[in-house]
């Protein structure tokens, strides 16, 4: 099961100008999809760390949550790519994990 969760996990994070809606259940948005004993499951970023134990209800609308949670910019992720792995990563090369040479970050 373990396996199956990781290989069908699917984070695309809400757009910046998307409200965040906590009290809503029927209108939040799918930010995270994965399957899991043959079902698949899509819920809000909320949903899934507040279901999954990783925050509390409570902490979320703390500094813990609100500014723990960010995404790396684009450049930032390539550079990172340069210096762990053996070949370029680009748009139109299908990258693979094996080119990773450190098997901690693979």
């Amino acid at each position: 099961m373990v396996c199956e969760f990781l290989e069908s996990f699917d984070f695309a994070p809400r757009p910046a100008d998307q409200p965040v809606e906590l009290d809503d259940p029927n209108h939040s948005w799918i930010e995270v999809s994965f399957c899991l004993a043959g079902q698949w499951h899509e819920m809000s970023l909320i949903e899934f760390v507040v279901h999954s134990g990783l925050y509390r209800v409570e902490e979320l609308d703390t500094a813990i949550y609100t500014e723990g949670i960010h995404i790396a910019p684009r450049t930032t992720l390539l550079r990172f790519w340069q210096v762990i792995s053996t070949r370029r990563f680009g748009p139109k090369l299908k990258s693979r994990a094996s080119w990773i040479t450190d098997f901690l970050y693979r």
